[in-house]
């Protein structure tokens, strides 16, 4: 049984006399004009042509008419009076039909609507991707599957200050890498992608006249199916925002050495009233941070924890000498007043601009997890984390540690105290990692 092929009804044959009128047509004329073969025979071909190609349409005939005429083409588009709709078509004027009539033409019409379509939708694909190579502002170059450069943007010239006929051909990496020491790694990124791997990093590059600069690479490998042709190469150069960059960390490596002086200032400060409650504070910090590094907080928790625990007990600088270095116990009003540091530590603190809430965490230092703690009777998550650090450490090192009123106490006393009110005062992980690092002898006081 043949195959219905929808082209077929894509072509029509007509048969005309040396006027244009038609004296034969296939039926698959009716897919042009929607008319069938009996309406248009008698009817001139030249109604179906769009007016402004009739003058080429007649002169095609007349030319095939001629004693040396033969095939003619052209494309014209032809009116469809049903659909009231145009068509482009592809006309090939066939010459006289001499063994049948001299005077008549036979006349192929080939549908190339979508044809066209397609090759503009081409066309214009091509160009903005063309566009997108040549009109980038970003350099880019586009080598073979050996890594020798086919193509490159003028941006990629300008970068690098070669002419593009200096950069065809070349390969890429002895162009912008050769006698360098980053010549080693550009063959190795260019290894990866070849391999079919996608690269983005940040690296050194040499310019035509010698000078490196920082630029940011994009390596993508071209391929089609399986097999590979090559490599999109993008480059940025990122030399100002680096050196941005580089200023930002200078200036942010100021500040906190100025926040650190502003910190260690206030510590002293409380030394000179109270030696005791100075060394505690420095070895607070210490234990705090050991904590934040075992629990892996962020570089920024740990500095941050670090620099509230060296001043947590600042505001004890209001509470008078005598009550703070007392040898014995104190007496309620006494240590009410103690009490207050947190408070007066937030108050001295707050309004000191660091980029850390270290006002915050000093003035949570005293507060527990079940809400029993002071100033405010903050409960779990209403205390800010590091604040939860800085308790326990503040606690252990207060009982390992000489007192006016008291020795030292042995640190398994002071890790059974915080056990035993894990969940309840403490943080349960706060005081594992705690007991963990003084029972392994990971730290130590004394170091």
């Amino acid at each position: 049984m043949p195959t219905f092929d929808e082209n077929m009804f894509k072509i029509a044959i007509i048969i005309t006399d040396e006027l244009g009128k038609i004296t034969s047509v296939s039926s698959s004329i009716v897919y042009f004009i929607g008319l069938s073969p009996k309406e248009l025979i008698g009817r001139s071909i030249y109604e179906f042509v769009d007016e402004k190609d009739l003058p080429k349409a007649k002169e095609c005939l007349l030319k095939c008419l001629s004693k040396d005429g033969g095939p003619v083409t052209m494309a014209y588009q032809i009116l469809n009076p049903q659909k009231k709709s145009k068509n482009l078509v592809l006309a090939t004027y066939h010459g006289a039909l001499k063994d049948v009539n001299p005077k008549d033409i036979a006349i192929s019409w080939s549908d190339i609507s979508e044809g066209l379509k397609a090759r503009q939708e081409l066309e214009r694909e091509r160009t903005r991707l063309q566009y997108l190579f040549y009109g980038n502002p970003e350099a880019i170059a586009l080598t073979d599957k050996n890594n020798f450069i086919v193509e490159a943007n003028d941006s990629f010239c300008k970068l690098f200050g070669y002419d593009k006929e200096e950069v065809r051909g070349k390969h890429i990496d002895e162009l912008i890498a050769k006698d360098s020491p980053y010549f080693e790694e550009a063959s190795h990124l260019s290894s990866l992608v070849t391999s079919g791997e996608a690269i983005d990093l940040e690296s050194i590059r040499k310019k035509k006249d010698g000078t490196f600069f920082e630029v940011a690479i994009t390596g993508i490998p071209v391929k089609f199916g399986d097999e590979f042709f090559g490599i999109y190469a993008i480059y940025r150069d990122i030399s100002d925002r680096k050196r941005t960059e580089r200023k930002l960390k200078e200036y942010v490596d100021y500040l906190e050495g100025a926040w650190i002086q502003t910190i260690s200032a206030l510590g002293s400060a409380l030394e000179q009233k109270d030696p005791y409650t100075a060394g505690h504070q420095r070895r607070v910090a210490e234990l705090a941070k050991a904590i934040a590094l075992k629990l892996q907080l962020t570089e920024d928790d740990v500095k941050a924890l670090y620099m509230a625990s060296l001043v947590h007990d600042i505001g004890k600088i209001r509470v008078p000498a005598e009550i703070l270095t007392k040898p014995s116990k104190l007496a309620f009003e006494e240590y009410e007043l103690v009490k207050t540091h947190p408070r007066v530590g937030f108050e001295i603190l707050k309004d000191i601009e660091f980029p850390w809430p270290i006002a915050e965490i000093v003035y949570q230092h005293h507060e527990k997890l079940d809400g029993s703690g002071y100033p405010r009777g903050l409960r779990g998550s209403e205390i800010h984390p590091l604040a939860l650090i800085l308790t326990v450490a503040d606690v252990v090192e207060a009982m390992v540690s000489n007192r006016p009123y008291r020795k030292a106490l042995p640190v398994e006393t002071a890790l059974a105290e915080i056990e035993a009110l894990k969940g309840m005062h403490f943080d349960p992980w706060v005081v594992e990692a705690c007991s963990s690092l003084l029972k392994s002898g990971d730290f130590s006081f004394e170091d």
